[in-house]
C-alpha cells in the first residue's frame, strides 16, 4: 500500500520534469539566434561606407552620442538589423561645438582634444565611415592623395574602409548615394579588382 502511494506521488513529479525538459529544449536554439531583420534577408548585415555625415560628425566634432544619431544607425534600426559602431569616448574627438559664435566646445576643451575610443571596440563594425575621408580612402590609408587621420586609426583599427566592411560580410551596403547589395563575402579576385578601381559614388552594383 505504501509502495502504491509512493508511485502515485512521484507520477505528477515525473510529468512535470518531462514538461520542463521539453520546454527547455524547445527554447534553447531560439535564444542563440539573432532577431530576424524586419526588412528581410537582404538587410541581414548592413554596412555603411562614407565620411563625416555618415559617421555622425556634427557641429565640428564627433562623440558616441552623435555617432548613434547618424543616418545609418537610424536606417539599421528601421531595418531591424544589428549595427555595431566603433564608439568614441565622451566628450569626443574633437568635442562638438556648443556655441558656434564663441567657438566653445563641449567640456570647454580645445578643438585638438581627442578622448580616443571606447574599449573594448567591436571587431566587426557596420559603420566604417571616417570624417574627412575621400573616395580614395575607401581603398587605402597610405600614399599620395589620401586623407587618413587620427579618426581613421581610432575607428577602423588600421584597416581601410573596404577591409573593415568586407569583414562584416554585408548583404546590403550604402556609400553616399551608392547602394550595394551582396550575396556573400567578396572573393579574393573581387578584392583585387576593388583595389585597382575607385567605386562610383552614384552607382548601384551587386558584389
Amino acid at each position: 500500500m505504501n509502495r502504491n502511494r509512493w508511485h502515485m506521488t512521484l507520477r505528477p513529479l515525473r510529468w512535470g520534469l518531462l514538461g520542463l525538459l521539453l520546454l527547455a529544449l524547445g527554447c534553447h536554439d531560439e535564444g542563440l539566434l539573432p532577431p530576424e531583420p524586419t526588412g528581410g534577408a537582404l538587410f541581414a548585415r548592413y554596412v555603411a561606407i562614407g565620411n563625416s555625415i555618415t559617421a555622425g560628425y556634427q557641429s565640428g566634432g564627433i562623440n558616441a552620442t552623435l555617432q548613434q544619431q547618424a543616418y545609418p544607425v537610424l536606417l539599421a534600426r528601421a531595418m531591424g538589423t544589428p549595427f555595431n559602431l566603433p564608439l568614441l569616448r565622451d566628450p569626443g574627438c574633437p568635442p562638438p561645438l556648443v556655441n558656434i559664435l564663441t567657438g566653445e566646445r563641449l567640456g570647454g576643451l580645445p578643438g585638438d582634444f581627442c578622448a580616443y575610443r571606447q574599449v573594448p571596440p567591436p571587431r566587426i563594425i557596420n559603420n566604417v565611415a571616417v570624417p574627412g575621408a575621400k573616395v580614395i580612402d575607401v581603398l587605402t590609408n597610405l600614399g599620395e592623395g589620401t586623407s587618413a587621420n587620427t579618426l581613421t586609426l581610432l575607428l577602423l583599427g588600421g584597416r581601410t574602409q573596404l577591409e573593415a566592411a568586407a569583414e562584416a560580410h554585408p548583404t546590403f551596403g550604402r556609400s553616399g548615394s551608392a547602394t550595394t547589395t551582396c550575396s556573400g563575402p567578396p572573393s579574393p579576385a573581387t578584392r583585387r579588382s576593388s583595389r585597382r578601381s575607385v567605386p562610383s559614388s552614384s552607382a548601384t552594383r551587386r558584389c
